[in-house]
Parts: C-alpha cells; structure tokens; sequence
C-alpha cells in the first residue's frame, strides 16, 4: 500500500475522505485503512473533549456561584457541574486509547512532518480566541430545559471573584508620580453660620443692665482726694425709687464700672418706658453732689446701648435678659401670732422674704437679682470683689472679733484699731434702737466707766455693753458686718465679752410680724433709716426695726438651744451652743439670689 495509507503516517484526512468513504466496501478491522480511520476519529473526539473542558469548567463555576449557599448542582441542566466532572473522564479514555494505538502521538495535537502542511478539518472547532466575550457554542448542543421562575441574583461569594492583575504603570504614570503635585483648586470655604437676630427684650416685665461705663465725666475739684469719684444712681422715675446704685470709681473722668454689676427694673414702674439716671460724686453722704443726669429710654433689644446724659457725658451699658424665674417659693407659712424658731425658719427658706433681701452691698436698700451682696465685696473697700465663700469662711472662723465694733463712734471710742475699754466683762446687747438705749441707761446704776461720752454708743461701752455701732466710711456697715458681730457674739469672742453671752433689751418672745400690739412690724420701716431712703423704705428698703428681727431668728437658727431665745426675758443671759452646720445651711440660703 502506499505510504500515505499507513496508520504510522502522518494523517491528512478530512471529512470529504471521511464521507466518500461511506460508498466504499467495508474493510476489515485489521486492515491499515481501518486502523488509520479509527485512530483519527478519536484524535478528533479528544480534541474536542480538551477543548471543551475550560469553558465546561467555568460555566459550571458559574452556576455554582449564581447557587444560593447550601444547594446543591447535581439536578443541573447539561453542561452543568455534572457535565464538567465527566469531560476529565472521557478526555482520559481517550487519551489512553489514542496513546495505545499510535505511541508517537502527543496528548494535544498531532506533529506534522517537517516542510508538510496541515490542513485542519472542515467542522473542526476553530481557534481558541484569546479572550472570548462569550463561550463558543458546544459541538453536540443539548435541548434548552424548560424556562423556570427567575431566581433572585446574589454576588458571587467572595471565594469566587478573581481580582483584575494589576497593570503595569506606564512611562508617562511614572513620570506624572514623580513630578511636582499639580496645583489644585482650593476647597471651598465653609459657609458661615447665619447671624442671629438681636434678642428682642420683652415689652413688659424686667429689663437688666449691666457693663456699665462713662466718657466725659465733670471734674470736680477734690484737693488732695484728687478729682470726681463717680457713681450711678439709677431711678425707676425722676425723683421716685432708687433701683441701683453702683460702686465708686475714684479719681476717674471715664469710669468703668464692675462688669458684673447688674440693676433690673420692672418697666411697669417707669414712666413711659425711661429710666433716671445719675452721677454722682462720692461725698459728701447721704446725697453727694450731682454731676450728670438724664432720663433715658428702657432699651428694646439685648447687646450694647449709648444714650447721652447732659453736659456732654455719655452712658454705655449691655442690656441683657432678665435671668430665668426662680423656683417657686415654699407653700404659705402661717406667720401670725408671736415669733417662734419654726416661723424664723421658714422665713430665712423664702427666698422672696425680706430676710433674703437684706444683703445688698449699699445698706438699707433691697438687694434685686444680679446686683453685687455685701458678702461678695471686701470687708473694708466695698468697691473690691471676693468670693463669697471667703466671707463666710471668715465668719464662721471668728476672724474679725478682735476689730473694734465701736469705729466711726464720736471720740475716741471709735479710733480704727482701737478695742473700747470696759471695766467687768461685757456681754452682747440686742434689741431695737430705743429699747437698747433705755437699758443702757438703766445700767447706769450698776457701772458708769465715763471714758466715752453719752451719745448712744458711749453710754453703752460706759456700762459695760458691747453694741455694734458702726458708723466709719472704712469700714462701713450692711448687714454682713451685722452676721459678722452676731457670730462673734455667739461664740463669747466680742471685745471685752470674755465668753459670757448675751442679753436682749426687747423679749425676742414678744415679736410678732404682724405687730400683734407691740407697735413694732416686721417691714413696715418703723426704724431708723436714712434720708435718702425716702418714699422707698418699706418697698425696696428697711429700717433699723427689721434688723433686730433678723438677728433674733438668725440667733434661732445657728445654736443649737436657738428656741431658748424665745423663752427670754429682759435682763437674762443667753449663751448660744453654736452650731457650724447649721451656720453652714444658712450660709447656702444667702448665697442663693432673692426672688423680687
């Protein structure tokens, strides 16, 4: 036979061979025609096998992946994992088979001789493309199962997704990464937040005013003291009741006073919504010398206001909301009939009781919310700041007792540093102003020392009592050098009172609020007091009167024994079991700001 028709020949046969083989006789199985026929119909089958095995493979990764978790591929349609796991089996068979009948065969292709050319078969599968868009078609395609419901699509699991290689960067990208940075626009500006409106202030009720300062202000010829020492005086009318006064700027033609000062005023107690205001010098007390004044209008709007006053002075301040309302007071305390430690209590817990506005910086006058206590100034220039807990630690330590509570008297019983002279142990008195008087006189008969003279204070350090009686411009009395003597009192540490108490010249018993028949009531300004008080005693000030029953039921509140007090009488000897907690919860109460 020819050589082209061995089966250890190279092939090159084709479907028309193949086809025009049909009309041919058989021929036996062991004949070279035979053999060469089989062996190229399964390099044919294993081609198609090797090629078909990837995209089975990935399609079935495919379906495996579209697969909720758990499920499993064995029912799937041809071409599935089950035709996937088949094609290495059969591609094996084959393999092997073709290995047996022609050893110089390779596993993928055949070898053509060298300088022959390989004619592929006309169906044979074409050339595997690079990267295909989609899988080629199969060679034997099986029927498309039935349409089924459309299942939701889930991403693959992570196990599945196959990152893109990363691209190797260009010469121009490495260039561009090493170059300068480019320039780039700046980011834009945050907006700004929207300007809030000015507060408005409210049209009625309370109006406050702090910041306080002055340009211009006359200069009045003080000598030696230098020039004007300006003060506000602030007015709800002209010439009606006195809402603030501030403290004194010495020697200064543009004051400015303590920020934190703060004078309120109800614009219903104005007239047509103007307030008054003076500036005043200094001295000579109670009314100095005016040197400005003007009634100007309430401001409408919280920030910083201008008005000007007369002779080319200018006022400026802040206006600002009136502070939040106060707790509500206590329930209604049944304050009738005689004074008792119970009633004392409840009135010192009210925080609208006068006992709690007492306590203003200038004395007499009512202190209001935002106005500088007596308690948080100096003890001798009330125009210095402190804390207020460095007052009552003062006071409860007994740090002043040794001062001499006499100074300002006439004479030499009122020397600044000078203790008074007594000639037996001299206890505390207490009481109203003419009932201290007539018991000092009455214990003429018993010691009359004569180094003072007979004004009130000298008849009383001449029989051997310890009054307060201060009326010096250094030391300058309110009612917290009033707590200051009481608690010196109570512990036995006044000048000359050697621990032996106190007395009381009216029976702190017999005082009722609502006078009761005594001719003493509690706020009515039965006292002594001021001038220039005037008209606003009994509204927006008080008297000597009201102090005696203060310091009765202070008395009542910081000893132990305090409900002793009442059961007094004229002429006995109080001596008080001082009790710092309880002088520790009063100073609490003061502390907290009065409700108007």
């Amino acid at each position: 036979m020819p050589s082209s028709k061995r089966c250890g020949a190279p092939l090159r046969i084709s479907l028309e061979e193949s086809e025009e083989g049909d009309d041919d006789e058989a021929e036996p199985a062991d004949s070279p025609r035979f053999c060469c026929r089989l062996s190229s119909s399964l390099l044919m089958l294993l081609g198609a096998a090797l090629y078909l095995l990837p995209e089975a493979s990935a399609a079935a990764n495919r379906r495996a992946a579209a697969l909720p978790r758990g499920s499993s591929g064995a029912a799937e349609a041809p071409g599935g994992a089950g035709a996937a796991a088949a094609a290495p089996a059969y591609a094996g068979a084959a393999r092997s088979a073709s290995n047996a009948s022609s050893p110089s065969l390779l596993p993928f292709r055949a070898s053509p001789p060298r300088g022959a050319a390989l004619t592929p078969p006309r169906h044979s599968p074409p050339p595997v493309p690079r990267a295909a868009s989609t899988p080629p078609a199969p060679l034997h395609p099986s029927p498309s199962p039935p349409p089924s419901s459309p299942k939701p699509s889930l991403p693959p699991s992570p196990s599945m997704r196959t990152p893109p290689p990363p691209s190797a960067p260009n010469a121009s990208a490495l260039r561009l990464s090493t170059a300068a940075p480019l320039l780039s626009s700046p980011p834009p500006t945050p907006a700004s937040p929207p300007q809030e409106p000015t507060a408005q202030l409210p049209a009625e009720g309370t109006v406050c005013m702090q910041a306080f300062r002055a340009t211009g202000v006359h200069a009045q010829n003080e000598g030696d003291h230098g020039v004007s020492d300006p003060q506000l005086w602030l007015y709800e009318t002209q010439g009606g009741t006195l809402f603030g006064k501030s403290t004194i700027v010495y020697d200064d033609l543009n004051p400015v006073w303590p920020p934190q000062e703060t004078f309120c005023v109800d614009r219903s107690r104005t007239a047509r919504g103007r307030f008054c205001v003076d500036i005043r010098d200094d001295w000579p007390q109670p009314l100095p010398p005016l040197l400005h004044f003007k009634c100007v209008p309430l401001p409408s709007t919280a920030g910083a206001h201008t008005v000007a006053l007369d002779k080319g002075c200018e006022l400026s301040f802040v206006a600002v909301l009136p502070p939040p309302p106060a707790a509500p007071p206590p329930p209604p305390f049944d304050l009738h009939g005689k004074l008792n430690a119970p009633k004392c209590a409840a009135m010192l817990r009210d925080r609208t009781h006068i006992f709690r506005k007492m306590w203003n910086v200038d004395p007499w006058w009512y202190l209001h919310a935002g106005q500088p206590t007596c308690f948080e100034r100096k003890r001798d220039d009330n125009t210095q700041g402190q804390h207020a807990d460095s007052y009552f630690d003062d006071v409860k330590s007994g740090a002043h007792c040794d001062s001499n509570w006499f100074e300002g008297s006439p004479g030499n019983l009122g020397l600044v540093g000078v203790p008074p002279k007594f000639t037996a142990q001299a206890p505390a008195l207490l009481g109203f102003d003419e009932s201290i008087e007539w018991f000092c006189t009455k214990e003429h008969m018993f010691f009359n020392n004569g180094f003072y003279g007979n004004d009130h204070a000298g008849n009383c350090a001449n029989s051997n009592n310890n009054i307060l009686a201060l009326w010096g411009n250094r030391l300058q009395y309110n009612l917290c050098r009033n707590l200051e003597w009481q608690v010196c009192a109570a512990k036995g540490l006044l000048p000359g009172q050697q621990g032996f108490g106190m007395r009381f010249s009216h029976r702190p018993g017999d005082l009722n609020v609502f006078d009761g028949g005594t001719g003493k009531m509690l706020g009515d300004c039965r006292g002594w007091r001021p001038e220039y008080v005037g008209k606003a005693c009994g509204t927006d000030a008080y008297s000597t009167d009201d102090i005696y029953f203060l310091e009765v039921c202070m008395f009542s509140f910081i000893c132990r024994n305090g409900a002793d007090v009442f059961k007094l009488n004229v002429d006995d000897f109080y001596v008080c079991d001082f009790d710092g907690e309880k002088f520790d919860e009063l100073a609490r109460l003061l502390k907290e700001p009065p409700n108007s």
